[in-house]
């Protein structure tokens, strides 16, 4: 059996943005009919899936028809972990919210009223402009934007056109790829994995697949940082800086020409006109601009293990609030050994959560809970190898289930109709009071999918059981190995679990705080203050987390 020829047409119209409300009703009907409907509508939105993923390779090797991407094979999750467009995954996001079964793609089933809250809380965010939005603004470092409403956190659809008049400012894409632009700069957004520059200088840290296009060329990033720069004649300038990208010059009339490879300390020159294709040396000097300003020791605290620290968000440093004194944009500690700021951002007025200026024990905290707050990173690269630590405080004991972190941002990842694995398990932190007695513990859980029709939830945990009491802060440190095939919970440096763990991580995603990324705001919520949090992409020895612990507790004035 077969999707039918007029519903099969209905769903590619949706995928191409042109679903008229007659095929809508025509495919809700439809897949309400029967199980064996649902299940080819799964079929259908997987392989949909999967085939955007092998676009993104075959456009690079019609690009490069000569280069090595022809012997290149898609790197795996677990190598190089990326999501996907966030166009396309929105789009089917909104079809499945529109037919009324987006709960039931959630893996909703910890709390069954929640199958209609997910719909319309998904159905608000939807309704913000995340459809179209493939990138966001970053941080602006003395950029001044032509568009004077550009800020930082403002989403970004395909065919943006951007002018960066003076200073530099950042761009941060669906795929993770980080780009700094420096002004005067004009560049136009394209998807989740490329722009066009028209003029100007760029700085990107990318991963495989990220393309740029100039007036003279085209690069791709074989997973690198790599500067292009072009001159107000169109000629192209690509310096690499780590790792190898990809040059094909475009002649005159715009027709391809042989492709080049450059690795780390090269570069190249083409003018628009195609007359010389010059390699040389790469000048990093050319792009000192890209290095970032890393915060002094007397900036930030005293924090005594710093080794592939990626996330570092402390509620008593440069947090930036609205009038009302909630939260726009938690920034990331810019230190020696976590080199990229990775911003918590949350545009929305009506999500951000109260900054306090005594929470914790007289301390700064980042206030969470209704109606459903909570703040996103960019899309971080988290290894198999990881350790997280946040100190908090529960403030309420309702809802029962509070999830402070979780690794599934937008888009999220969900488990099928019929259920499925998610690979790689999503790695997250939450308070559950399992038996409704006002008794709560911490968990650090990794959700793998669903079985038996969705019955069955794949999931392993490591439990701290009766550990959060209201009102009393405490430091949860999660730790996970694939390599040691182990699992750890610690609560004030001292480990109360340990499981074994054969589940993969490792991802790009965006780190959500605060809240489920599928419940809406009577589930999931978090209701609590957090102090600090920290991300690891290594998993820290027990004396390490022990000492971290310490560090918090001095600084939170925890009993010891």
């Amino acid at each position: 059996m077969s999707i039918p020829e007029h519903i099969f047409g209905h769903l590619e119209d949706y995928a191409d943005g042109a679903l008229s409300q007659d095929g809508l009703e025509e495919v809700q009907a439809w897949f309400h009919e029967s199980e064996e409907n649902q299940r080819l509508f799964a079929e259908w939105f997987v392989a949909q899936a999967e085939l955007r993923d092998a676009e993104r390779l075959a456009d690079a090797r019609e690009v490069f028809p000569d280069s090595r991407l022809q012997q290149s094979t898609y790197p795996s999750r677990q190598a190089h972990p990326q999501i996907g467009d966030w166009r396309w995954a929105s789009l089917a996001a909104g079809l499945l919210l529109a037919i009324g079964i987006a709960a039931w793609f959630s893996g909703a089933e910890r709390q069954p009223q929640a199958i209609a809250n997910a719909r319309q809380a998904a159905e608000e965010t939807a309704s913000e402009g995340a459809v179209t939005s493939v990138a966001y603004v970053g941080r602006a470092i003395g950029g001044v934007w032509k568009d004077a409403s550009l800020r930082e956190g403002t989403p970004l659809a395909p065919g943006t056109h951007l002018r960066l008049e003076s200073g530099r400012a950042e761009l941060v894409f669906g795929s993770g790829a980080q780009v700094t632009v420096r002004g005067p700069c004009e560049l136009a957004i394209e998807t989740d994995s490329s722009f066009g520059l028209l003029v100007g200088d760029v700085s990107v840290e990318a991963t495989f697949g990220f393309k740029v296009t100039t007036p003279s060329g085209v690069v791709i990033d074989l997973g690198t940082a790599f500067g292009v720069s072009v001159d107000n004649e169109g000629g192209s300038e690509v310096h690499v800086f780590e790792g190898e990208v990809a040059f094909q010059p475009a002649n005159s009339d715009r027709q391809k020409t042989k492709s080049i490879v450059l690795s780390k300390d090269q570069a190249c020159r083409y003018s628009v006109a195609g007359v010389t294709l010059d390699q040389f040396q790469a000048n990093e000097a050319k792009f000192a601009w890209r290095r970032r300003q890393l915060l002094g020791s007397s900036d930030v605290p005293a924090l005594p293990v710093r080794d592939e620290l990626v996330l570092w968000l402390a509620a008593d440093r440069f947090v930036e609030t609205d009038p009302q004194g909630r939260v726009e944009c938690w920034r990331d500690l810019v230190i020696d050994a976590n080199t990229y700021p990775d911003d918590a951002l949350q545009p929305a007025p009506q999500y951000r959560p109260l900054l306090t200026a005594n929470g914790l024990n007289g301390r700064p905290s980042i206030r969470f809970g209704e109606p459903g707050c909570f703040l996103l990173t960019p899309p971080l690269y988290t290894t198999d190898e990881q350790t997280a630590v946040v100190v908090c405080s529960l403030n309420a004991t309702s809802p029962a289930f509070q999830q402070i972190l979780n690794y599934n941002g937008p888009p999220q990842r969900q488990v099928g109709p019929l259920g499925g694995a998610i690979t790689p398990s999503v790695f997250q932190i939450f308070l559950d009071d399992e038996n409704r007695d006002g008794r709560f513990s911490a968990k650090g859980h990794l959700f793998a999918g669903l079985t038996e029709g969705r019955r069955e939830t794949v999931f392993a945990e490591v439990i701290a059981r009766d550990r959060v009491d209201k009102g009393r802060p405490l430091v949860i440190a999660f730790r996970h190995s694939l390599k040691e095939r182990q699992m750890a919970l610690f609560i004030d440096g001292a480990q109360e679990a340990e499981s074994p763990s054969d589940q993969p991580i490792a991802i790009t995603s965006r780190k959500l705080i605060g809240r489920h990324p599928i419940f809406d705001s009577e589930v999931g919520v978090f209701e609590g203050d957090i102090g600090e949090l920290l991300i690891y992409n290594r998993a820290l020895t027990d004396d390490e987390i022990a000492s971290v612990s310490q560090y918090l507790g001095r600084r939170y004035d925890l009993p010891k």
